[in-house]
């Protein structure tokens, strides 16, 4: 196994440098650390969303009845109320409902309040 230390013996007499690279650092493996996390759900999204695409195609050409594709196709399955919203939309609405939340929350505090 190579040997992985880092020779710092140079940087001993600059602790302010020291720890300005120690907080780069952090702030790069804290980054890795969370995009480690979210990569495979957004890879499960992208494929979701090409799914969906692929099996709206094959609904719209009659080889099954229609499930996904709601839309100008005879005979498909009209819902009714927020059964009619797409998921996509109703996911969307809710991280933007987040954010104003948050946003509020934000000046809130900032208030002083």
């Amino acid at each position: 196994m190579p040997n992985t230390r880092l020779s710092l013996g140079d940087w001993v007499d600059e602790p302010e440098a020291l720890r300005r690279v120690y907080e780069l650092s952090m702030q790069r493996l804290i980054e890795a650390d969370s995009k480690m996390w979210q990569v495979p759900g957004l890879s499960l999204t992208a494929h979701a969303s090409c799914d969906r695409v692929l099996l709206e195609q094959i609904e719209a050409m009659g080889v099954v009845p229609p499930m996904v594709l709601r839309e100008g196709v005879p005979g498909a399955p009209h819902a009714k109320g927020l059964a009619r919203l797409r998921s996509t939309l109703v996911w969307v609405a809710a991280m933007w409902a987040f954010v104003l939340v948050d946003a509020l929350a934000a000046a809130y505090a900032l208030a002083g309040r």
